[in-house]
């Protein structure tokens, strides 16, 4: 019996003791980097050999697709995607989800890079990059177009993604253009403000990152034309003025420029009750408004074309309270910059109706307890004399649904676009 086990023991040990034995993959700059067989959330199938002799290869390690980390970093990432040298790089986006959840998340962001789906975990395990519990680690891999590891960063964070690819790519090489970025059709670029104080965003995660715009350019655009502006203001604590995915959403990416920006507060703000979370107040809105005048300033500069007679200022929960902040909080400067407006889910302390006078104003609303509000509002702004219009998909719950956005993007190409007529008196539809 002891024998029988004793060999028993000796052939689980020699069974085992290859795996075990098989030190972890290190890779470093100089390497030879693994090939790898991975479908892209486009619907194509994407090899490392494809792109020999041809291209360099960025793959952008994140953990899980569809978390906000991702979405953070995926942004961070398609901020400086206008800017990077596309026709000799092939930037890739990589997770270990499943196919389904990186295409979703992929598509949800209008992310103009593939994001990769590495389900089984080889590609991450190849490059030494896999985690005991199936997913990635954060880091990033610059490749060159004969395969060899130029770079790898393992100190990537969402924010600075972005900021990081392109400094690996300095550092090796390539040019990045720094300022002035080129204004092609279907890309994106954001701008940091490291003098501006801690975001809305940077208060309430405890983070220090710097203050940034980002902006995108419709599929459809022609420099030769002027162009219709959509800010964009995102709901709780507004972000990081990443990738302004829910003015693309309204827009199909089609028609106007899209840009995404921080909230800011009151340096002496007040929280509301534990449970509450906080709401945007007039305060708010007059602290906010010099660092969005200083933001809307340098958007001019570099993208001269803006169309001045059709600039819509949007957003939803805490960004349209913000909204009616920056409205009662600015001197009539926000309605003297901006033509139309539009508020998902918030808004409902606007005092300053009469500013709204001969301007389209939009509000949308998601569900039946917050209607009779939002038609208040609407009838309101349709009082003191603005083309007002409601909008309600009915979700049953707070937000702005993505089945809203087809009925407030022809809201946008229609009566946000037209010029006020001479007697108009508003209407709510």
């Amino acid at each position: 019996m002891i024998l029988r086990l004793t060999v028993l023991l000796l052939l689980g040990i020699v069974l085992v003791s290859p795996c075990l034995a098989q030190p972890p993959v290190v890779l470093k700059p100089g390497d030879k980097a693994p090939d790898f067989k991975l479908q892209g959330s486009d619907g194509k199938e994407y090899t490392l050999a494809q792109f020999l002799g041809k291209k360099a290869v960025a793959l952008c390690w994140f953990p899980r697709a569809g978390s906000q980390g991702a979405k953070n970093q995926c942004a961070a990432l398609e901020a400086v995607m206008g800017g990077l040298p596309t026709d000799r790089l092939q930037v890739f986006g990589c997770s270990t989800q499943p196919l389904a959840a990186t295409t979703a998340f992929a598509q949800q962001g209008k992310y103009s890079f593939p994001v990769l789906s590495d389900a089984d975990g080889a590609a991450a395990r190849a490059f030494g990059a896999l985690r005991p519990d199936g997913t990635s680690e954060r880091w990033t891999f610059l490749i060159d177009d004969k395969g060899i590891i130029l770079a790898i960063n393992k100190s990537i964070t969402p924010q600075t993604q972005g900021a990081e690819l392109v400094k690996m790519l300095t550092d090796v090489g390539f040019t990045v253009p720094a300022t002035a970025p080129q204004l092609k059709p279907g890309t994106s670029f954001s701008v940091q403000f490291p003098d501006m104080p801690p975001t809305f965003y940077d208060i309430a995660e405890g983070r220090d990152d710097k203050a940034q715009m980002t902006v995108f350019i419709p599929k459809n655009y022609d420099p030769g034309r002027k162009w219709p502006l959509l800010l964009w203001l995102s709901g709780g604590d507004g972000g990081i003025g990443g990738n302004p995915g829910v003015a693309r959403g309204v827009c199909a990416d089609q028609d106007f420029v899209c840009v995404s920006v921080p909230l800011f507060r009151a340096p002496d703000y007040k929280p509301n009750p534990p449970g509450n979370g906080y709401i945007i107040t007039e305060p708010d809105g007059r602290a906010m408004w010099p660092y969005l005048k200083t933001m809307l300033a340098k958007l001019d500069e570099m993208v001269p074309n803006l169309d001045p007679a059709h600039q819509v200022l949007g957003g939803s929960s805490n960004g349209a309270h913000m909204i009616a902040a920056l409205i009662d909080g600015s001197d009539g400067e926000v309605t003297n910059r901006f033509t139309a407006f539009v508020c998902a889910e918030g808004g409902g302390k606007l005092q300053r109706y009469d500013l709204l006078d001969g301007k389209p104003f939009l509000m949308v609303s998601s569900n039946a307890g917050s209607l009779p509000r939002a038609t208040e509002i609407a009838d309101a702004a349709s009082t003191a004399g603005a083309q007002a219009a409601l909008i309600f998909e009915d979700i049953g719950k707070h937000g702005f649904p993505q089945s809203a956005y087809p009925k407030v993007g022809e809201w946008l190409r229609g009566p946000a676009l037209q010029p006020a007529p001479a007697d108009a008196n508003g209407g709510v539809e």
